[in-house]
């Protein structure tokens, strides 16, 4: 199985072949569907790009395609995981991590931060790329109106797991922009380094955080939601006169506390 693809079908991403009335994609590629055979879908072909892992031709296609028709709210799940993957989140591996249990903020922090990229590693504009591309992520998903949900039950549990995966990674990624190198060459949060952080960006992670919070669907989703839940409450303990002091009490309050990132 592809790699690439399998985040999507994890998240219940199942997208149908509507090649023709009795063709399907493979048959298109190949000839042998005959005269049923009709033209690839934009979400088919940006399918079929993912799976040859040309996810820059998956994005531009399916961009296209919601210029020329933004109520097409059925391709936005599938570039909303395709501008995850550029953000360098490590979907498959997140997919199968269990946020079960565990207890408290700061393991979620720590489970989720594993499988994001490293700012030290990569360096100030390459990660604020990165951080843009998941933002592109979770801004995809907030295009699709409720009622398009509600009126499509078949997708809207695995879309609202979409959406507190990566308003979850978006939260802890931008967390990251804040990591130095320690003095055991480990890319670290510390408390002096949070002090760069201004009001603005401290409500940019703790709305995401809220909204991750809010669109925890049953199963997973709901575990998830339930840790950012702890996260929030234990932010929301500590001392301080503004959302930015408290983030920044309770990140601190973590330094040495935590397994260092990756």
């Amino acid at each position: 199985m592809n790699y690439l693809l399998l985040p999507t079908l994890i998240l219940g991403l199942i997208f149908l072949s509507v090649c023709g009335k009795k063709g399907n994609i493979a048959d298109c590629d190949t000839g042998m569907a005959g005269s049923y055979c009709t033209e690839k879908t934009p979400e088919e072909k940006a399918e079929a790009a993912l799976n040859a892992g040309d996810v820059d031709t998956a994005i531009s296609t399916l961009e296209e395609a919601l210029t020329a028709d933004p109520n097409r709210y059925n391709a936005l799940p599938l570039l909303s995981s395709a501008y995850a993957y550029k953000s360098g989140f490590d979907i498959l591996n997140v997919a199968k991590s269990s946020f079960e249990g565990g207890g408290g903020g700061s393991t979620f922090v720590d489970t989720m931060g594993a499988f994001l990229p490293d700012i030290t590693d990569l360096g100030t504009e390459e990660y604020q790329a990165r951080l843009d591309y998941m933002g592109k992520a979770v801004d995809a998903l907030a295009r699709i109106p409720t009622s398009y949900l509600e009126s499509n039950t078949d997708i809207k549990s695995s879309t609202k797991f979409q959406e507190t995966l990566y308003q979850s990674a978006f939260s802890v990624m931008y967390i990251r922009k804040f990591a130095v190198r320690d003095a055991s060459d480990q890319s670290t949060v510390t408390a002096e380094s949070l002090q760069s952080m201004t009001d603005e960006e401290a409500d940019i992670i703790i709305d995401s955080l809220v909204q991750a919070a809010i669109s925890s669907p049953d199963g997973e989703g709901q575990a998830m939601g339930a840790q950012v839940e702890a996260l929030l409450a234990e932010v929301d303990a500590q001392e301080g006169e503004s959302r930015r002091d408290r983030l920044i009490a309770y990140l601190g309050q973590q330094e040495g506390q935590s397994s260092p990132s990756p």
